[in-house]
């Protein structure tokens, strides 16, 4: 090979490398300068997007139906836990329906009832305050099957004598945080044996969330309590990504 030849072989790999160097370093810079985007905060939902969410008789199917009324065991959770200040707020909060406290800027709610179990469904969504102090209400539910799993209390009118159980169950299909607690009141009613059967459920997306509570006397039916979980996830999402979730006809305003 002449020298020329050399000298201009030589040249253009010198050329080839720093053309290359060049492209790399552009393609990392450009990879270094792509960040993902952050996930946006979820905002609180509106008075009429709360009510938007809410679940309809026609979802937990035959025979519920919406009332008016309240819950006709309510008396029941009226009372003195014994020896737990954490016993005593959950039966307070079973009693009115708050399991993620009170701390709301809008609220929307119904009650269903199943006349073949003499069942009532409290159900609520709404939109806390904030956002972190309703997670560590969140937090203290999840706990309870440990804090509270078995307690004593005095109930009723008449201050009975009542034991109170409380283990969680699963509830598949609901939101990404959720807890379902299964309580059983053992007591006496005018004199008679008597067990009220309730499961209660939370869910919470951000600063909104799902609390709801179904029972009786008769026992619970399980599935309309992950019913209620499952479908009433979907349309809070639908709801917060700002769709349009299919109505619930026939519902009492």
């Amino acid at each position: 090979m002449t020298h020329a030849a050399r000298v201009s072989h030589g040249l253009a790999t010198a050329l080839a490398t720093t053309a290359l160097m060049a492209t790399a370093a552009c393609s990392g810079a450009s990879e270094a300068s792509v960040v993902a985007a952050p996930t946006p905060t979820p905002s609180p939902l509106t008075e009429a997007q709360a009510e938007t969410a809410l679940i309809g008789a026609s979802d937990l199917g035959s025979p519920w139906e919406q009332t008016d009324e309240d819950a006709a065991h309510d008396g029941l959770l009226e009372g003195e836990a014994e020896g737990s200040e954490d016993c005593q707020k959950f039966l307070d909060r079973l009693e009115d329906g708050d399991l993620l406290g009170e701390e709301t800027s809008t609220d929307a709610s119904r009650v269903f009832y199943d006349n073949a179990n003499e069942s009532y469904l409290d159900y609520k969504v709404a939109a806390y305050e904030n956002a972190a102090d309703v997670q560590k209400e969140m937090d203290w539910l999840k706990k309870l099957p440990q804090t509270c799993d078995q307690f004593t209390a005095k109930v009723g009118p008449d201050d009975t004598d009542a034991t109170v159980q409380v283990i969680e169950f699963a509830l598949p299909d609901a939101g990404d945080d959720h807890i379902g607690l299964h309580t059983t009141l053992t007591t006496k009613v005018e004199g008679v044996d008597a067990t009220l059967t309730l499961d209660s459920a939370a869910v919470l997306m951000g600063p909104n969330g799902i609390t709801f509570t179904n029972g009786g006397l008769q026992g619970a039916e399980r599935n309309a309590t992950e019913q209620a979980a499952k479908l009433g996830s979907q349309r809070l999402q639908q709801v917060m990504e700002g769709k349009t979730p299919a109505e619930t006809p026939g519902e009492q305003d």
